[in-house]
Formats: C-alpha cells, sequence, structure tokens
C-alpha cells in the first residue's frame, strides 16, 4: 500500500470516528436521565421522552451577565421553570452535579455550589440516586433501587402552573405553593406579583408586594366567577388531611397537541396569561374598583375614581421649552415604578420600559402629544377632569341631537296622525253627504204623481248656510234639532239675508220669503200652531193661502233676543212657576 493510500485511509477513519463519536454525543444529549457519575454542563441539556421538555442553562438576553438553570417547552424560549431565581450565576460557567448526599446542586466556577429548593423528603444517608425529566414537565429525583421520589420540580414553582402542579398548602410540611412572577422581562428574580390558592374562599388569588390585588372569584362547577379561560380544562379542587391545594388537568385526560396552550403563567406586570391568551390585570384594576374580580386598597388623595393610566406617545416640556429628562430611580421595576407614579401626587407619568430604571415626570411640565416613530411611550395619569371634558362634550352633542330627532319625530308623527283623523273625519263627512243627499233631486221636486214640487236642499247647501253649523248662527233647539238665525232675521224684517247671493237675481224675493214664512211656521213653540204636513204642501203650492203670523220658535236664543219683542212677564208665566222658585220647561215631541 502506498503513502497516498495510507493517507486516504487514515483520513476515512477519522472522519468515521468522528461521526461516531458525534452521534454518539447526540443520543448523550437526547437522553432525559442524569446519574449520579455525570454531570450536566451550559453545554448539554436532558430532553423528555416525549420531546416536549428540555433542560437546559441559560441567558434571559443576550446582555445578560446572569445565567439560570430552566426548564423549557422545546418549541418555546420562554422557560416554565426555573431553579435558581434567587440566586443567579454570575459571569462563571455551571454544571448540574449531584451532592454526597445524592441531591442535585448547581456548581459554579465562581462562588458557593446553588443548591436547589429544599426536599419534602428527609435524607439521613448517601443514596444512590437518579435524575429524569418526565413527560409532564417534572425533574424528579429518584432512589434507584425503590424507584421513591426524593424531590422534584414541582414541589418548587416559580413563575408558571402546568397541568398536575399545585397551588396552596401542605400542612404536614409546611410546603407552600406560590407562582411568583418575574421582576422584569429580562429578570427572573421574584417580581411583585404572586399567584396563590385561597382554600377559604375557594379561589385563586394575586397579592402585589403582598396585598391583595385580583381573586378569580368562588369555583363552582369547574368555572371561576371572574375567569372565563378554562371552559376547555377539568379544573378540580383536592382537600385532604394534609393538603389543600388546587391543581387541573386537561378535561378526559386527553392530551393536547400544542402543550404551550395550556400553561398558566403571572407575568412581571400582572398579567395573568393561559396558553396564548391573557387578561393585563394592570390596566384595569387600580385599587378603587371591583369589577372583573379587581380587590380595593387604600388610595392617594389625589387620585379619585376613574383616573387612569393612558400609553401615549410624545415628549415633556419644562417651563423654558427645553425636553425634560424627569427623574430616575434605577432601584425599580415596570410595575413597581408604575405604583411609585400613582401614590406620588406630584407625577404626572412614567416612562414606559420593560427594564429595570423607572422614570417619571412631575406636575410642572407640559406634555407634548407626538405620534412620530421616533418618541418615547409614557404612562400619563388621566384624571376625569381631564380626559372627560371632551367627552362630555360629544356626549352632550349626541344628546342634543337624539332629543331634537326624537321632537322632529313626535311632530311629524302628530301632523301624520292628526291628518289622518281629518281624512278619516272627511271620509265620513262624504259618506253622510251622500246618504243625505237625495240621488235624484229634481225627481222630488217634480213629483208628478203628488205634483207638490218640492224644493229639496241637500246637506252641503245647508253646511254652507249655517257656517258649517256654527254656534253663531244658531238660535235655539227643536224636537228635530237645532234651530238657526231665520227667526231672528225675521223679527227684524230682515230674512232676505239668509238668501244665498247667488240666488238674488234668479229667486223670486215673495217665493223665499213665504217659504222661510212656512219653515219657521213648522217648528212653532206650541205644537198646535204648526202646520201639518197637508198644509205645507198646499202653502207652498198655492200661493192665494193666507200665512199665519210667526209667533216664536221653540227653545229660542234667549240671549239674542231684544226687550222689543217679548215683555218679561211673559217669560215669567211661561217658564216659571207662580211663586218665581221654580223652573218647568216642557221638551217638544
Amino acid at each position: 500500500m502506498g503513502v497516498g493510500e495510507e493517507s486516504s485511509s487514515l483520513k476515512y477513519a477519522i472522519t468515521m470516528a468522528s461521526l461516531f463519536l458525534c452521534c454518539i454525543n447526540s443520543t448523550a444529549q437526547q437522553t432525559n436521565t442524569l446519574n449520579q457519575s455525570h454531570t450536566l454542563n451550559s453545554t448539554q441539556h436532558l430532553v423528555s421522552t416525549n420531546n416536549t421538555f428540555t433542560l437546559r442553562f441559560f441567558k434571559p438576553s443576550n446582555t445578560s451577565a446572569n445565567t439560570y438553570l430552566a426548564i423549557f417547552y422545546s418549541q418555546s424560549s420562554i422557560p416554565i421553570w426555573i431553579a435558581n431565581t434567587h440566586t443567579p450565576i454570575t459571569n462563571a460557567s455551571a454544571s448540574l452535579i449531584f451532592d454526597s448526599t445524592g441531591m442535585l446542586l448547581i456548581n459554579q466556577t465562581h462562588g458557593d455550589p446553588i443548591h436547589l429548593c429544599p426536599s419534602e423528603t428527609t435524607i439521613t444517608a448517601a443514596a444512590k440516586t437518579t435524575a429524569v425529566l418526565l413527560d409532564n414537565g417534572n425533574l424528579v429525583v429518584r432512589e434507584v433501587n425503590s424507584g421513591k421520589t426524593l424531590w422534584q420540580s414541582f414541589d418548587c414553582p416559580s413563575d408558571s402552573l402546568l397541568p398536575q402542579m399545585k397551588l396552596g398548602v401542605n400542612h404536614r410540611t409546611g410546603k407552600n405553593w406560590t407562582l411568583t412572577s418575574w421582576l422584569t422581562q429580562d429578570d427572573p428574580s421574584p417580581g411583585p406579583f404572586t399567584l396563590e390558592w385561597d382554600p377559604t374562599g375557594v379561589q385563586l388569588v394575586i397579592r402585589r408586594r403582598g396585598v391583595v390585588f385580583w381573586t378569580s372569584g368562588t369555583l363552582k362547577n369547574d368555572i371561576f366567577e371572574n375567569m372565563s379561560l378554562f371552559n376547555d380544562l377539568l379544573q378540580y379542587y383536592h382537600m385532604t388531611t394534609d393538603e389543600e391545594s388546587f391543581s387541573y388537568s386537561l378535561k378526559d385526560g386527553r392530551d393536547d397537541p400544542n402543550p404551550t396552550s395550556v400553561r398558566w403563567r403571572i407575568g412581571f406586570r400582572g398579567k395573568l396569561e393561559f396558553g396564548h391568551m391573557g387578561v393585563q390585570l394592570e390596566n384595569i384594576c387600580y385599587g378603587y374598583n371591583t369589577d372583573r374580580g379587581c380587590a380595593t386598597w387604600e388610595q392617594p388623595e389625589c387620585r379619585s375614581d376613574h383616573t387612569t393610566f393612558v400609553l401615549m406617545s410624545g415628549s415633556f416640556m419644562n417651563a423654558d421649552g427645553d425636553v425634560d429628562v424627569g427623574h430616575f430611580d434605577a432601584s425599580l421595576g415596570p410595575n413597581d415604578c408604575r405604583v411609585s407614579c400613582w401614590n406620588d401626587c406630584n407625577c404626572q407619568a412614567y416612562k414606559n420600559s420593560d427594564e429595570m430604571g423607572c422614570t417619571t415626570h412631575s406636575r410642572n411640565v407640559k406634555f407634548r402629544p407626538d405620534s412620530s416613530s421616533a418618541s418615547q411611550e409614557f404612562y400619563v395619569i388621566q384624571r376625569p377632569q381631564d380626559g372627560t371634558k371632551k367627552i362630555k362634550k360629544w356626549i352632550w352633542i349626541a344628546i342634543s341631537v337624539l332629543i331634537t330627532s326624537l321632537f322632529v319625530s313626535v311632530i311629524v308623527v302628530i301632523f301624520y296622525l292628526r291628518g289622518k283623523r281629518k281624512g278619516k273625519a272627511s271620509s265620513r263627512e262624504n259618506h253622510l253627504l251622500q246618504l243625505m243627499t237625495p240621488h235624484n233631486t229634481n225627481e222630488l221636486e217634480d213629483d208628478y204623481n203628488f205634483a207638490q214640487h218640492i224644493k229639496v236642499f241637500n246637506f252641503a247647501s245647508l253646511v254652507e248656510a249655517t257656517n258649517n253649523f256654527s254656534e253663531e248662527n244658531k238660535l235655539g233647539e227643536g224636537g228635530f234639532g237645532p234651530v238657526y238665525k231665520a227667526w231672528e232675521l225675521w223679527q227684524r224684517g230682515d230674512g232676505l239675508e239668509l238668501m244665498d247671493p247667488i240666488l238674488s237675481e234668479s229667486c223670486c224675493t215673495e217665493q223665499f220669503l213665504r217659504i222661510l214664512q212656512v219653515g219657521l211656521l213648522c217648528v212653532e213653540d206650541s205644537p198646535a200652531d204648526r202646520p201639518n204636513v197637508s198644509q205645507v204642501i198646499s202653502m207652498t203650492t198655492n200661493q192665494s193661502i193666507h200665512l199665519p203670523l210667526v209667533n216664536k220658535p221653540a227653545f229660542m236664543n234667549l240671549d239674542k233676543m231684544t226687550s222689543t219683542n217679548f215683555r218679561r212677564q211673559d217669560l215669567d208665566l211661561e217658564y216659571h212657576s207662580v211663586n218665581g222658585l221654580s223652573i218647568s220647561i216642557v221638551d217638544p215631541r
């Protein structure tokens, strides 16, 4: 074999060996178990058998100097559990190992080892143990021989709750299961919010710096009173002699194809997250309102009801017209900054930030809105008198428009109904005219059977003559109805005034006055003075018949009679009794 062939064979062997070692290394990295003889360094990780969860070291951001050991959903960059939230690894490399008792600890090149949260099980002697990342995301330490669980990450929750995890208290060991938010977006240090289980109220409780901030409401029939995020889950409240706790699991024990959608998380701003949904409680709970589960607490005198923070873009200008840089406090996180500004009556706004550091602006500077991309965002305190003036203005405008519209609508409806009634009345009058007007007046006037030549007046002519039966033209009322002005005009000798001017040229005045006199005789007060039908026909057709004098019609309008027409004693004799104390009037026919 030549030198070239030997060289090629050597390269091939090295390549195959490298591939073999890579495969071995890859297989080792995909394991879910860590034995006492092994360590897990910053380049290695454990993966659950179902590939859903991964245990590894990480840094919250590219600029962070701190390192943490955490469990992730394999498809997510946000951890669901962190082993060392209180003691980050700073500027050093670290590894996960077993101590002499068989328990896990984090060893770092600079600094003391970091022990994980205490175990509920007391270990009296060294035990042969192994660590396993289970398919439900729980990291457990088990005794090899007995399989007994000596420690588990589910007993040390951070900011997330998974199915089969617990919230509550173990009275036997004193262990309390509580979620704690991060301090900022990139700082897993314990933040201001905690999520706890209240066994007395059978509800979930969020506290902010120890003060009740929000409650879920009582759990009834697997539904919380103030939450609507759990309709697809089966929740249950578990209470035994040793513990009072709450946990949940998927309905019917099924597996979710997207495991990240079933995680609960309490955010650093107080947001209660469920999978990809959530409620930003920071924006609805101010301490003076109780809607949607918000709790109340003592308020500063300067913060009245309905005062809120409003996110706005712009800048602050001082009295000299220069940009105000505000006051900066490096020790406050985002929510603590918000609370600090709210409690300070001189604070007008604080800068929006997800990192450490708090910039506030006093009420002595003026905010100038600016929606450009170069402007910064601030949470500006909006008081009712500031934010509702324009709103109230538009409300009053809307109310005015509404009232005007209603008024116009009412007027239109009134006129419509009035017109409709007039239309109905007109229709009734027309119908009455048709009923009261003979179909053939000529036939009645030229009745050859009787040869009486009766003059017929239709209803319309009577309406015209009496001015629509006006009270001004009414004299009295007889047995057949009202009597109008004819009597009064007859007494004055002005009977021709009753004639329609249109008839003045074609009508014979003597004939008109004769017919008028016959009509007045027909309504005489005394029935004996009234002509019968035969006499009326004779009087109107035979001009030679002498007509009796007209006395007075029944039920005259005495107010329009003059003293010369009747004597007072005549009226007294006719209408009054002998003693003058009573009146007797006889109804005609």
